[in-house]
């Protein structure tokens, strides 16, 4: 999910071969629907994630942003608020491409947070492997998505999400990200 006009959030684990080893080259596809792919690319400038991650994959540290060169992905795309400290009774939200569907179609689901911690958030909601990354959301009321985490691990009842919590948010303001 694009955070602004220039960068996308997902897990880290899904930035690291499973080896360990950094990515050469990411593809990424926007809005597929079986065969159908609404946008796509592999054109970004780099990606970033928690120093450390290739070795030690803590769940705190399971976060990842792609820089894109310019807002090109954000012209078809658009792009999600941020939310850095959700409340416990906010209904949450995430939409991915689960594997045990196929990974062609996007599926929603809807919850709740079952508890929060600084960096994490365990929620309810139907996830299955393929999904890490997902954004994990909420309805602001003004009717717009904004993203409080990036769905990270758990196919059972409780589900774990990384936080884009305030230290994480300004890391990425400070370092000229969300410029």
């Amino acid at each position: 999910m694009m955070i602004n006009a220039r960068i996308l959030a997902t897990a880290g684990h899904v930035l690291i071969n499973s080896n360990g080893s950094h990515l050469k080259s990411v593809r990424m596809q926007f809005g597929q629907n079986g065969n159908y792919v609404y946008y796509n690319t592999s054109d970004f400038k780099s990606y970033i994630y928690r120093g450390g991650y290739e070795t030690d994959r803590p769940v705190e540290g399971d976060y990842g942003f792609i820089v894109f060169k310019d807002n090109t992905v954000s012209k078809y795309t658009g792009h999600m608020g941020i939310v850095t400290v959700p409340s416990k009774n906010d209904t949450l939200y995430t939409a991915g491409y689960p594997g045990d569907k196929g990974y062609y179609y996007m599926y929603a689901a809807s919850g709740n947070i079952v508890s929060m911690e600084n960096d994490l958030i365990y929620h309810n909601m139907d996830t299955m492997g393929g999904q890490s990354g997902s954004p994990v959301y909420i309805i602001g009321s003004n009717g717009y998505p904004y993203l409080v985490a990036m769905h990270s691990s758990g196919a059972g009842t409780v589900n774990i999400a990384r936080r884009l919590e305030t230290g994480l948010f300004y890391w990425l303001r400070d370092n000229g990200y969300l410029g």
